[in-house]
């Protein structure tokens, strides 16, 4: 299962992605909003952890947009 970690605190997003690695995932991670709709957009994840301050487009937005899509199956 492959993820997509967005958070703008390198140490935090490090620690996170050290985690889900050592859990048998394949992580990508992206520091601000407009990295992370980059990323979504030109792959498939299964889930996204999502921090909601961000910089350049906060994550509410993030996820407003990516649930604005109709081609993806999200809750």
């Amino acid at each position: 299962m492959k993820l997509l970690t967005v958070e703008d605190d390198m140490s935090l997003q490090k620690g996170l992605c050290k985690g889900f690695c050592k859990l048998g995932y394949k992580t990508d991670a992206a520091s601000n909003g407009d990295e992370a709709l980059g990323l979504f957009y030109s792959n498939n994840y299964r889930l996204i952890v999502l921090d909601l301050n961000l910089p350049k487009l906060q994550g509410l937005d993030v996820l407003r947009r990516i649930r604005a899509e109709n081609t993806y199956n999200i809750f």
